[in-house]
């Protein structure tokens, strides 16, 4: 990709903006900040002061936010159309949880690996098998309940595991899980 001097002065001028704005909240959480600028028309920024006769910068306070803890949804669909087979199979899991990741965890992966683990009480029927649902759209489906996922956008997903019968039929799903992976921006 070739950019142009204006584009990469814009690209730089936001990850010089970022870096200042990180190291100027951190300094507010530790202590005071101080202003300098030199003789060249350098502006730095510091916890220390530069000169004796400097004083603290006058920063307003930071706004608290508070955000509620979400609901844990269900993806569990009962319906009254079930025939009394598929009712009993369904009676048979007392549960079935995702183990890894936790929800509403929150990780760092450089290339974007994600593992989820799932499990049902009691252990997986024969012929059964566990399909994986992540942000919306199911995939593959195995019967150790352990799927690896490669490449995942950073961001916050969310994934289900549906337990299937031997005709590919769901029979019964776990609670929604959701998840936020970090890693490197593309621009970067």
């Amino acid at each position: 990709m070739t950019l142009t001097t204006s584009s990469s002065y814009r690209i730089r001028a936001a990850l010089i903006l970022s870096v200042l704005v990180v190291l100027l909240f951190g300094a507010v959480q530790a202590g005071e900040i101080y202003r300098h600028v030199d003789d060249q028309g350098n502006v730095t920024y510091s916890d220390e002061p530069p000169e004796k006769d400097t004083k603290p910068m006058e920063l307003a306070p930071l706004p608290e936010v508070s955000i509620p803890s979400p609901e844990r949804p269900s993806n569990r669909q009962n319906t009254q159309e079930e025939d009394t087979e598929k009712t009993q199979e369904r009676e048979d899991y007392e549960r079935v949880e995702i183990v890894e990741p936790e929800h509403e965890s929150a990780f760092w992966h450089g290339g974007g690996m994600v593992t989820i683990r799932a499990r049902t009480e009691p252990e997986l029927i024969q012929g059964h098998s566990y399909q994986l649902e992540f942000d919306g759209e199911r995939g593959d489906t195995n019967s150790s309940g352990t799927f690896s996922l490669n490449n995942v956008d950073r961001g916050t997903h969310t994934v289900v595991v549906h337990v299937l019968d031997s005709s590919g039929q769901v029979i019964t799903s776990s609670d929604a899980t959701r998840f936020t992976l970090h890693r490197p921006s593309r621009l970067n």
